[in-house]
């Protein structure tokens, strides 16, 4: 009785599957597809289920103008996430002292700083992975990696597609071979997602890999264009930032079905689409990481025709204590930006530079900024000793009628009675 229960079981999940019985067997015993079906778009076996496809761009067909100048922006963009979520975890901002700080912690990751050998730098790669489910847990598999690298003035990229189940070992081997080539991993969303299936179906498979330090692109994208476009998906960014449109791309949700597909029919063409949509992930990842820098290098003729979210980029690159930031901060603010007129103010008082600082909150005045009217007051309190004008400013949020919750209500009534002790104090003879 067990036996059938059994063999109904298994009959229910082939026809679930579109195998038949025969079908099932095969794939149960791990027996490869016929041989002579080879692949297309020139992959080539590298063991009996994984297959490797090589191709070689020159840097200028990616708008690259300088190889070495490209590997340093990589570089530098990590560095520059890397101090982000460092002041992210102590609340602030990054202050004057943070780059040296973070230098260490770099170096420490592997990434190079200052004049140093270039065998000593850590190659960077940019990745991007296809899998069987979009949940990062044991049940999804990746059946597709593409990887990209520099290489003198060319640009390569390698794809890893596994053919069947049976073969994941010699697959993950093959891929760990060539990702121990690098130190630093640049994805789009792949610190969040593919790198933690990858670090899975390692672990399952009793590999021992961890990727080494992650630049994901996502995060400041989102800083850049997320205001201005909505979506950040890679193709949103592709046609509204890089201005270019796929054509006949497949779907991402799509993807999963397809390699299933292939699994029941062993037709290389029915992940023909996959392929190539992979391949242009990476190479519009490239791109991305190209046209970012020279937003902050500051190259502005060239990206002149982009609009992004100068307000939110100031913001994003004030925590990493970059020069840039005070640029882009000043020209939203010049715009009528509240947002970046605050983080410019407040950068100015860090510095010192009260002047500058009291002119912007004058300004933010105008137009009934209650930020703006309690740093006035602070600062004719506290440094101008002018409570007689410190009483001014508070008194006339008040007048504004704004809705505050109870907290800013308390405070202000706390502030105006101290600054009208102070006043008489002030005051008083002798």
């Amino acid at each position: 009785m067990k036996k059938k229960v059994v063999s109904d079981r298994r009959h229910i999940l082939a026809r679930r599957l579109g195998f038949v019985e025969k079908g099932l067997e095969n794939r149960t015993t791990g027996r490869a597809f016929p041989e002579g079906q080879w692949p297309i778009l020139g992959f080539k076996p590298i063991g009996d289920f994984s297959f490797v496809r090589q191709i070689e761009y020159r840097a200028e067909q990616l708008g690259i103008e300088d190889i070495c100048s490209f590997d340093f922006s990589v570089r530098r963009l990590y560095e520059i996430q890397h101090r982000v979520v460092a002041a992210r975890g102590r609340g602030g901002l990054a202050g004057r002292g943070d780059n040296q700080g973070s230098k260490a912690g770099l170096a420490g990751r592997g990434i190079a700083q200052g004049p140093v050998e270039k065998e000593r730098e850590p190659k960077a790669v940019f990745y991007d992975a296809e899998t069987t489910g979009l949940s990062s847990g044991t049940g999804s598999l990746v059946f597709l990696l593409g990887l990209a690298w520099t290489d003198g003035e060319m640009v390569r990229l390698e794809q890893y597609f596994l053919k069947d189940f049976p073969g994941e070992v010699e697959y993950l081997l093959s891929v760990k071979k060539r990702l121990e080539d690098f130190g630093l991993f640049v994805s789009y969303n792949g610190k969040s997602f593919d790198s933690h299936i990858l670090e899975t179906r390692f672990l399952m498979n009793r590999m021992q890999y961890r990727m080494g330090s992650q630049l994901d692109m996502l995060h400041i994208v989102r800083r850049l264009w997320a205001s201005v476009i909505g979506s950040c998906t890679l193709q949103d960014i592709e046609e509204k930032v890089l201005g270019e449109r796929r054509h006949e791309d497949i779907p991402g949700y799509e993807i999963p079905d397809r390699y299933f597909l292939f699994q029941r029919s062993g037709d290389w063409k029915t992940v023909r689409d996959v392929i190539l949509h992979n391949e242009r992930d990476v190479l519009s990842l490239i791109k991305l990481v190209h046209l970012v820098w020279k937003i902050i290098d500051g190259k502005r003729e060239e990206v002149k025709r982009i609009a992004f979210d100068k307000a939110s980029f100031g913001h994003y690159m004030a925590r990493a204590g970059e020069p840039v930031a005070h640029r882009y901060l000043l020209e939203a603010h010049e715009a009528g930006g509240m947002k970046a007129g605050k983080l410019l103010s407040l950068q100015y008082k860090r510095m010192g530079e009260w002047d500058k600082a009291v002119e912007i909150w004058k300004t933010m005045l105008e137009r009934k900024s209650l930020f703006a009217a309690i740093e006035l007051a602070k600062y004719y309190e506290h440094r101008a000793r002018d409570y007689e004008r410190a009483i001014s400013y508070v008194r006339e949020v008040s007048r504004w009628n704004m809705p505050a919750d109870k907290r800013t209500r308390g405070e202000l009534v706390k502030r105006l009675k101290r600054l009208e002790r102070l006043k008489v104090k002030k005051e008083r003879p002798g």
